[in-house]
């Protein structure tokens, strides 16, 4: 039995956000539906938040509902997260189940903790977040693709959440979200307070506004210390000495990582540091299977994040298993990336016998950070070395590569933004021991296809290593990126500052990958994939 109420009464306590809440739908009244269907009640949550004495305030751009709860919280919540509660929008209302309102409304959930800023810790936030926005829209070339995307004025967006640290507007946590932060830890300092304000702010900001445009984002406590603990075992494999009182030897990346503030905001300590470990520990992370005996052979890899010694007692042995065979398949569907060198070492560098060879390009502006990229390559000599691949790079303007290319599709709302081009020539060498594969390789991707695994699709497109089926990747590529610390807080943020397009000049970032065959009407890659091969097709 499906109800909807038309009145609900609001003798309640205060909202907790203990679930992503459904945004409300236009601003207009209309309440009186009732019917029946299936066995759940609900109730309109516009009105039930006017009940309380909500003020509201409808993104039509955005898409998202700005809330100042009674108690004065406050809230962005996407209008495509209704569903994720068994909500659902109906005629420019948003109703959501009875249950979950009175979850929400009712009771405070374990671990809810209210963020208020004092006077003092705002301006330490107001002072990281305007450094932070000022870099951005200085060195991130994407402000025309974010708009042309998502409907988003950037600058707008930017002076909504100055707005509500400016005004001081409490932030509602639960402590696991986001995961790793520690949420109860006290505040003795303002700079302390201001710190997990901004944090959960920036979050917010850049998981719920602009979400699947690039990197762009607070980086995760789990990928503080698996970026660090990661490249200290690149850093150390190249011959580099782990000491912390030299700074690392000078090395950039793990000076910022290893910082004094970031690592009291991460919650982490440099003794506890080692070199034996990378990546999470997901016994599940690769999925095997044979499809058909001696025939085709499937391989799933579900993020290149997870700890590769762990997943190579499943890859290596399978690949020994499937070398003769006719076809293999691999999933890259729904990963959302991490290391490319992940592929490259388990996977990519072991099947082939000759190098591969593949060349790109990407656009740069003439920001601080981004021209600090474009030294750094002319200062290497024009060459950057990098697990599993040489890469040989050389500086040109923009504006002559453009012209030397054609690129008919490029934007020109965004030739504005880019000021030099970087084109890159890069080999992945096959293993010392290769295991080799002279059968079909398939390349399964799709929208959740992101970052490392976009990196890969391209790689595998211009250089035949497999065949690309599904659908385009995700708008989230490889591109060049800086990590910077706030100066006041700790907080790690990462920069994406290059714009990578494709053969046509298409922006990446807007348009993602395109496979070489999409998916056959009602069929999904997997299913297209095997349907080729029963045909005889491939």
């Amino acid at each position: 039995m499906k109800k909807k109420l038309t009145k609900f009464i609001s003798c309640v306590l205060v909202l907790a956000l203990l679930l992503p809440m459904a945004a409300f739908a236009n601003g207009e009244n209309q309440y009186e539906y009732e019917y029946e269907e299936q066995e759940a009640t609900f109730v309109p949550l516009r009105l039930t938040a006017y009940e309380l004495g909500a003020q509201v305030y409808w993104n039509e751009a955005t898409r998202n509902i700005h809330l100042t709860l009674a108690n004065g919280a406050y809230l962005i919540l996407p209008l495509d997260e209704v569903g994720t509660i068994g909500g659902f929008v109906e005629d420019g209302v948003t109703w959501i189940p009875l249950e979950v309102a009175l979850l929400l409304f009712a009771f405070q959930p374990d671990g809810l903790r209210i963020i208020a800023l004092t006077e003092e810790a705002r301006e330490y936030a107001l002072e990281d977040f305007d450094y932070l926005m000022a870099l951005i829209l200085a060195n991130s070339p994407w402000e025309s693709v974010i708009y042309r995307r998502l409907g988003i004025e950037l600058s707008e967006v930017i002076a909504v959440h100055r707005y509500v640290i400016y005004n001081m507007l409490p932030l509602q946590i639960i402590a696991d979200l986001p995961e790793g932060i520690d949420w109860s830890r006290e505040h003795t300092t303002p700079r302390d307070l201001a710190a997990d304000y901004l944090f959960a702010l920036l979050f917010g900001f850049f998981s719920a506004e602009i979400e699947s445009i690039g990197h762009m984002s607070p980086v995760l406590p789990f990928l503080h210390r698996d970026m660090l603990v990661g490249n200290l075992r690149g850093y150390i494999a190249a011959g580099g000495e782990m000491d912390w009182d030299s700074d690392f030897g000078g090395n950039l990346f793990l000076q910022t990582f290893a910082d004094e503030r970031v690592l009291w905001f991460y919650g982490d300590d440099e003794i506890d540091f080692g070199v034996e470990g990378q990546g999470t520990d997901d016994p599940y992370n690769i999925e095997v299977a044979i499809l058909v005996p001696d025939e085709v052979a499937f391989l799933r890899i579900n993020s290149f994040l997870n700890n590769m010694e762990l997943d190579d007692l499943i890859i290596y042995p399978f690949l020994q298993e499937v070398r003769d065979f006719n076809h293999l398949i691999i999933d890259l569907r729904g990963n959302g990336g991490g290391y490319v060198h992940h592929f490259n070492s388990l996977i990519a560098s072991r099947l082939i016998t000759e190098p591969l060879h593949t060349t790109g390009h990407e656009f740069f502006g003439s920001g601080e950070l981004a021209l600090e990229w474009v030294d750094f390559f002319l200062a290497a000599g024009g060459v950057l070395a990098s697990v599993g691949a040489v890469t040989d790079m050389r500086e040109l303007y923009a504006a002559d590569f453009i012209a030397e290319r054609g690129f008919p599709y490029i934007n020109a709302d965004d030739l504005a933004m880019l000021d030099y081009a970087i084109v890159w020539y890069a080999t992945i060498h096959p293993a010392d021991e290769p295991i080799g594969f002279d059968g079909k390789i398939w390349l399964l991707v799709d929208g959740g296809s992101a970052s490392a695994s976009a990196v890969i699709t391209q790689a595998a497109l211009t250089t035949g290593f497999a065949t690309v089926v599904g659908e385009n990747t995700s708008g989230v590529m490889g591109s060049m990126t800086s990590f910077v610390i706030l100066p006041n807080t700790g907080i790690i943020f990462r920069i994406d500052i290059g714009y990578l397009t494709d053969a046509y000049g298409r922006s990446l970032e807007e348009y993602g990958i395109a496979p070489n065959i999409r998916n056959r009407a009602g069929l999904n890659a997997l299913e297209t994939v095997l349907e080729l091969i029963a045909e005889g097709a491939y």
